[in-house]
C-alpha cells in the first residue's frame, strides 16, 4: 500500500511537471513594432513580430488595421517569415497611399495554423485565447500637403471658383 502511494504522488508530479512544460512550450509573441512608427501618407514602414514557437504550430502569422475605413487597412494580409527555428521573425513592408486617412492606428496581429486556423494558447489566467498581439503606428500628411482653404483663398483671390451669377 505504500508503494501504490509512492507511485501515484510520483504520477502526480510527472502530470504537473508536464502541464508546465506544455504551458512554457506555446508559441508566443514576444515582440510587434512597426518603423518608423510615424509613417508619412506615400511612405513606406515595416511591420516586424517576433514569435516564440518551439512546437512550430504557427504557420502564418497575419496583419490588418480594423476600423481604419480604408480596404488596404482594414483588410487582412500575411507577414512574410524571416527566419525559422523555435524564435523566428515575420515581418511586411507597409505602404501607405493618398488614400490613408490621417491619425492613429491600432495594427492587430494573429497567429493561424497549418489548417488557417487561428492558433488558440491558454493564458495566465487558465483560459484558452488566440494568439493575438498588437501595436500601435502614426499615419500623417506629408508636410508639402496642399490645405484645402488655402487652395479656396488663392482660387477666389485669383477669380477661380466663382460662382457662375458672378459672371453676370
Amino acid at each position: 500500500m505504500h508503494t501504490g502511494l509512492r507511485l501515484t504522488v510520483l504520477a502526480a508530479v510527472v502530470a504537473v511537471a508536464a502541464g508546465c512544460a506544455t504551458g512554457a512550450r506555446q508559441p508566443t509573441f514576444t515582440e510587434a513594432q512597426v518603423q518608423p512608427a510615424e509613417v508619412h501618407i506615400g511612405e513606406t514602414a515595416t511591420l516586424s513580430v517576433r514569435l516564440h514557437d518551439p512546437e512550430h504550430r504557427v504557420e502564418r502569422v497575419a496583419w490588418r488595421v480594423p476600423g481604419a475605413g480604408q480596404e488596404d487597412l482594414g483588410d487582412e494580409v500575411y507577414l512574410e517569415r524571416q527566419d525559422g527555428g523555435a524564435t523566428s521573425v515575420w515581418s511586411r513592408d507597409l505602404e501607405f497611399d493618398f488614400t490613408a486617412a490621417e491619425g492613429e492606428y491600432e495594427v492587430e496581429i494573429v497567429a493561424y495554423d497549418a489548417n488557417g486556423e487561428v492558433v488558440v494558447t491558454r493564458g495566465a489566467d487558465g483560459f484558452d485565447a488566440p494568439l493575438t498581439t498588437s501595436t500601435r503606428m502614426f499615419v500623417v500628411l506629408p508636410d508639402d500637403t496642399l490645405d484645402f482653404e488655402e487652395v479656396e483663398d488663392f482660387e477666389e483671390d485669383n477669380g477661380f471658383g466663382m460662382d457662375m451669377e458672378d459672371l453676370n
